[in-house]
């Protein structure tokens, strides 16, 4: 729905003669958010998703199996063993729909990617794209239930709904869920008494409550 020859001439502009193929993926990006309309912001959000792809994966063809996927993230810690079976996992990957990713607009994807999605962010390796966490996210939360039959089920049902943004979870659920942290308190209420001790007893329990990923 936008004109490509523009986008590139804009972005072409913002280039030097000796640019890298990375700095004009980038710099159209910017000219898709110069020009500021939605259909250009979600063109900006499929090329954002191409380049975490590549960062990703290497390569969008290059796209891991849920089961791999599962058990590479499980062997780094940054997911926790939820007791899936080789046969649950390729079934949950027959459900997990990529393309989904190229149905948002690039604030929606810079908001999963810098605040969800599991990251180093010293070393700056990233280990999960959105469906991945979404998946991630839906199996975390069903991880318990003893049917099988009706866990797999669940599973399908919550990560449709997380995909398609039917429903907002709270961050701790985005960024803790199917992971070995245990902190999904999205907000706490707490009151201080107007004395010294009772003031830094509030420091405090603030201060756990954040690091604990609550506001």
């Amino acid at each position: 729905g936008v004109d490509w020859s523009t986008v590139v001439l804009a972005a072409i502009k913002k280039c030097s003669n000796n640019c890298s193929t990375v700095d004009l993926h980038k710099a159209m990006i910017s000219a898709c958010v110069d020009m500021a309309t939605i259909a250009h912001l979600k063109m900006a959000a499929k090329l954002y998703i191409g380049d975490i792809y590549k960062r990703v994966f290497g390569d969008w063809r290059k796209i891991p199996s849920l089961k791999s996927k599962y058990k590479q993230m499980v062997k780094l810690g940054l997911w926790e063993d939820m007791g899936y079976a080789d046969a649950d996992l390729e079934y949950l990957n027959s459900k997990i729909d990529h393309y989904r990713d190229l149905d948002s607009t690039l604030p929606e994807v810079q908001q999963i990617i810098d605040k969800y999605a599991i990251r180093d962010k010293v070393a700056g390796v990233m280990y999960e794209t959105p469906q991945f966490m979404y998946m991630r996210m839906a199996m975390g939360n069903m991880a318990k239930i003893e049917s099988n039959d009706l866990r797999l089920m669940l599973v399908t049902q919550l990560y449709d709904a997380y995909s398609k943004k039917q429903i907002n979870p709270p961050s701790p659920f985005s960024i803790n869920l199917g992971t070995p942290k245990r902190h999904y308190a999205s907000c706490c209420v707490f009151v201080s008494g107007d004395s010294a001790d009772s003031l830094a007893a509030g420091d405090h329990i603030a201060y756990m409550m954040t690091c604990m990923s609550a506001g």
